[in-house]
């Protein structure tokens, strides 16, 4: 004697069930395709049929069907930055240490230009250092310690 048993999980509910199952797993394979989450980790998505009898009559039942989504957690990032009081303003400055090692310069591949380890144009900055070398000569009165006696 065999059973004939005609459910079909995904048209419990008119149906209603299998598209929270079809939205549970978009949601586990958008967190497999994050690049900031672990990638060698599994996903789980348990789906739970719980079945009550009815109490109003003997062969009726209550089917309660949910679903339980385990993800990875985002992982942190994790960068360097280069901070300092500047000395001819008082100000103190940060920036982020793009290229890796301090003082060393680098190619930017997004607009292909060098930049400095901060990420400035080496030309802008160049600009900005002759322009510097182009200022007022010194006031007389200056004491030059160099100078002996």
């Amino acid at each position: 004697m065999s059973n004939k048993i005609n459910i079909n999980v995904y048209e419990l509910n008119d149906g209603a069930f299998g598209e929270t199952i079809n939205a549970e797993l978009s949601k586990l394979f958008a967190n497999i395709l994050d690049q900031n989450t672990d990638q060698d980790k599994a996903r789980k998505l348990n789906i739970m049929l719980t079945v009550k009898r009815s109490k109003e009559f003997k062969d009726e039942y209550i089917v309660f069907a949910d679903t339980k989504l385990t993800l990875q957690p985002v992982t942190g990032q994790v960068t360097k930055v280069l901070a300092g009081r500047d000395y001819n303003t008082g100000r103190i400055e940060a920036n982020e240490l793009r290229s890796g090692v301090k003082g060393q310069t680098y190619f930017d591949t997004k607009d292909e230009r060098l930049k400095t380890d901060v990420g400035e144009d080496i030309e802008d900055v160049e600009a900005t250092v002759s322009d510097e070398k182009n200022l007022p000569a010194p006031k007389d009165n200056l004491i030059d310690l160099r100078k002996k006696g």
